[in-house]
């Protein structure tokens, strides 16, 4: 049921296509921030519940030591809150493009749209242009321009005169406009398809959307091995070769002071007690 995986000595659950790990949370390196209001909604159910359900999605890469977190980061930093020093996650491997596609958030702004381009171009070191919106993908790949906002068939391209680092430059832009967006998945539909589709959803709004270029992979490895991580929302994970849920292990197991091989064990006591269902077909989760 067991095998160790690489040499770190992490003993792995595989079971149903998927493996599974206690580590330690301090090995786990996040290439995002936390979101502080959803860690705190998460500790208060982790109390409550005494049960983590899901575990976090982490990668093992040969540039950098420890575990690279691909999705969980606000689990992992509820747990972390609680002095919890274990977690348990799944383990995929990062280069197998088959298995894990690394893809970009859009944000959605419930926001005036000359107000959030008035509030970005009063930010020192930013200036605002306006391009033709079937030419702001291209502009936005271009060195300098961290984003690119979108609106009534109009676009603009952020130009940054700082150089800052990635985190740095991207932590402070989305400030201005994280309370009130929601992530939006684009995959190959064009900005104006993209923004009449939004409009045509049931209580559909006429939002600005704001893109963000593509990150590659050996920048998510940079950004967790400097610890100089990103606002959470900008990369997106998906996870096509089976992705572990309701797993449902009691946070006292990963609450014990033991070594993480003693609490595997622990783990997989857990695990011969269940009963794993692997779903075939997609899924459309409501309740996410």
């Amino acid at each position: 049921m067991s095998e160790a995986l690489g040499s770190s000595g992490i003993s792995a659950s595989h079971t149903f296509g998927v493996d599974l790990a206690v580590v330690r949370i301090a090995d786990v390196h996040p290439h995002e921030h936390p979101d502080p209001s959803r860690v705190d909604r998460l500790r208060r159910r982790l109390v409550d519940e005494a049960t983590l359900r899901d575990p976090i999605m982490v990668a093992r890469t040969p540039e950098m030591e420890g575990l690279l977190l691909l999705d969980g980061t606000n689990r992992r930093a509820a747990l972390d809150a609680m002095r919890v020093p274990h977690v348990l996650a799944q383990i995929v491997d990062y280069e197998d493009q088959r298995c894990v596609s690394l893809l970009t958030w859009s944000h959605l702004v419930d926001m005036d749209a000359d107000a959030l381009l008035r509030d970005i171009g009063a930010v020192p070191g930013l200036t605002v242009r306006q391009v033709p919106q079937d030419q702001a993908d291209v502009e936005l790949e271009r060195a300098g321009r961290p984003v690119a906002i979108h609106h009534d068939g109009k676009s603009w391209v952020v130009q940054s005169e700082r150089r800052e680092p990635l985190g740095i430059e991207l932590t402070r832009l989305v400030a201005l406009w994280e309370p009130r967006m929601q992530r939006e998945a684009r995959d190959q539909e064009s900005i104006g398809e993209k923004l009449s589709e939004v409009r045509s959803r049931p209580g559909g709004h006429d939002w600005p959307l704001i893109t963000f270029p593509r990150i590659n992979r050996q920048q998510v490895v940079r950004l967790a091995a400097r610890g100089t991580p990103i606002p959470a929302g900008i990369t997106r994970h998906v996870i096509r070769c089976g992705r572990a849920l309701r797993v449902n292990v009691p946070i006292s197991l990963l609450d014990s002071p033991g070594p993480p091989a003693e609490t595997q064990r622990a783990f997989e006591a857990h695990l011969a007690r269940l009963n794993p269902r692997r779903y075939l077909e997609q899924t459309v989760l409501f309740d996410s």
